[in-house]
Formats: structure tokens, C-alpha cells, sequence
């Protein structure tokens, strides 16, 4: 990973810790009474054993990859998840050029293993496509998303 975008994440994780020290002493302040800063949880350090521990698996359930850093095993393993996702999404839904429409679009689809798709139509300029994803974010950011150069009016 480029030292650029180490600190970028650095940086963001160091914003969440600093918004959850904030959240949690605002509540302890609220419930106490006690004037608590966000400063005092700063060199408070969790045990190993209360951090999460995160599992990849292979369909067969044979464990890939196991941590507690789940930014390195997203890098590891982002990519394979991303394209087994894609050879699992509802491939029936999965549509290009699309110029009418005969279905529904639902705005979830729950397919083999329980994994949720999130179909969306992407402006393709002279027609549309209709595409799948793993996360709703990214639905709504494909489907707002338009095509930098207008499409060719027909005469």
C-alpha cells in the first residue's frame, strides 16, 4: 500500500477514535454527572483479546485469511470477494443496453449463501445497463452517477 494511503488511513482511523472517545464521554458525562474529556480515554490502550478477529472463508468453510486488521485482509482479499460476489449476484438481473423495460427492478436481491445484491441502472449514454452490486452505497452512488460526454441526439 502506497505511503499516501497509509496515512490517509491512519488519519481516518485516528478521527473515528477520536469521534468514539467523544460519543463515550458525552455518555459517561450524562449518566454521572462527572465531567469526563474526550482527552482521558487517550492513553487507554484495549487488551488484545477484546479486539475483533475476522475469518475469511472459502465455500467449502476452509479458513483463507484471519486477523484483527481487517483494512489488511480487505487488501488482501478484496478483490477475490468482489469477484466472487459477482459470479454468485443474480446474473438473471444482470442486464446490458437496455433500451426498454419488462421487469420490476427490486431494490435488493437475496441470492445463493444469503449474499444481498443491490441493483442499479447505469447511464451508458444511448442506453442503460442494468448492473448489481455488494453494497447499497455503491448502488446509489452507479445510479446517480452520468455520463461525462452527453449521448448523440437522434435526428
Amino acid at each position: 500500500m502506497p505511503a499516501r494511503f497509509r496515512a490517509q488511513r491512519s488519519s481516518r482511523l485516528k478521527r473515528r477514535a477520536s469521534r468514539r472517545c467523544q460519543a463515550l464521554a458525552g455518555y459517561l458525562q450524562r449518566i454521572t454527572g462527572v465531567a469526563i474529556d474526550a482527552r482521558d480515554f487517550a492513553d487507554i490502550s484495549v487488551p488484545l483479546h477484546l479486539l475483533m478477529r475476522f475469518r475469511v472463508y472459502d465455500e467449502r468453510g476452509m479458513t483463507l485469511a484471519e486477523g484483527r486488521d481487517i483494512e489488511s485482509i480487505r487488501e488482501q482479499w478484496g478483490d477475490s470477494a468482489r469477484a466472487a460476489f459477482s459470479r454468485r449476484a443474480d446474473t438473471e438481473l444482470t442486464r446490458e443496453d437496455v433500451n426498454e423495460f419488462d421487469i420490476d427492478i427490486p431494490e435488493a436481491v437475496v441470492g445463493e449463501g444469503g449474499l444481498t445484491a443491490y441493483p442499479a441502472l447505469v447511464d451508458l449514454g444511448d442506453a442503460v445497463a442494468l448492473r448489481v452490486f455488494e453494497r447499497s452505497t455503491k448502488q446509489i452512488r452507479a445510479s446517480r452517477r452520468r455520463r461525462a460526454t452527453p449521448a448523440p441526439r437522434a435526428a
